[in-house]
């Protein structure tokens, strides 16, 4: 009785033995394996959100600088071949000046956009030079119609003055924002009022800073800072 009773204890006894062992080896092998393969796959899963916000990033930085190689536009079409005579910075007097007669001497503060043969008398557009509002619309001596814009170059703000504009036929108000490239009007008749006398042409200046100036000639070369020479903005376009 005692005999069957040991050998019937010690069937239990392995049969909790190996069962456990048994069990073990299940949780080991079936369980504890597919929690590293979701570790894995969790790992890669990262990886790959990470490639994607990094491609993200990069298209947003190719736009940026899409963005920043089109902030101007030249607001008459051939730039190059249209300032000839009047660059930045040239000094200009009565005797030096390409043009006859001359009322102004100093140094230029902007560039003179010239009319091609046979566009005396056609309409000439005067186009945004960048993206701003329109803060100022009057007749200037020396310029005759004057707009000024307030834009941003390098993250500053500055001021772009398109001289002897037609006053009466600009297609904007004061306090407008205009997109870059927008018809902004056209060019004065050239020997009237439009132009002050002047012959038809853009003088177009872009002055830095937030202050309005009309000066568009200055006695000494160093006071040049405080434009920028629009070619080095639109003459490459």
């Amino acid at each position: 009785m005692r005999k069957s009773l040991f050998i019937k204890n010690r069937y239990i006894f392995f049969g909790i033995f190996w069962g456990g062992l048994f069990l073990g080896s299940y949780l080991f092998f079936f369980h504890q394996k597919p929690q590293d393969l979701y570790l894995l796959e969790e790992k890669v899963m990262r990886e790959e959100e990470g490639v994607d916000r990094m491609e993200e990033e990069t298209e947003k930085y190719i736009l940026l600088e899409e963005k920043q190689e089109m902030v101007f536009t030249s607001p008459l079409d051939n730039p190059k071949e249209r300032i000839n005579k009047k660059p930045f910075g040239i000094w200009i007097d009565p005797q030096n000046s390409p043009i006859f007669p001359e009322r102004f001497s100093g140094y230029h503060t902007g560039v003179d956009f010239e009319i091609f043969s046979g566009e005396e008398d056609k309409d000439i557009e005067v186009k945004a030079m960048c993206s701003g509002e329109i803060f100022f619309l009057q007749t200037v001596n020396g310029y005759g119609g004057v707009i000024l814009q307030k834009c941003f170059y390098e993250e500053q703000s500055i001021i772009v003055l398109y001289g002897h504009i037609d006053k009466d036929r600009v297609r904007f108000s004061l306090g407008d924002q205009v997109k870059m490239g927008t018809t902004l009007g056209f060019l004065g008749q050239g020997g009237s009022e439009e132009t002050d006398g002047e012959r038809k042409h853009l003088h177009l200046g872009v002055i830095k800073g937030e202050k309005e100036n009309f000066l568009g000639y200055v006695r000494a070369e160093t006071l040049l800072d405080q434009w920028i020479d629009p070619c080095e903005l639109i003459c490459s376009l």
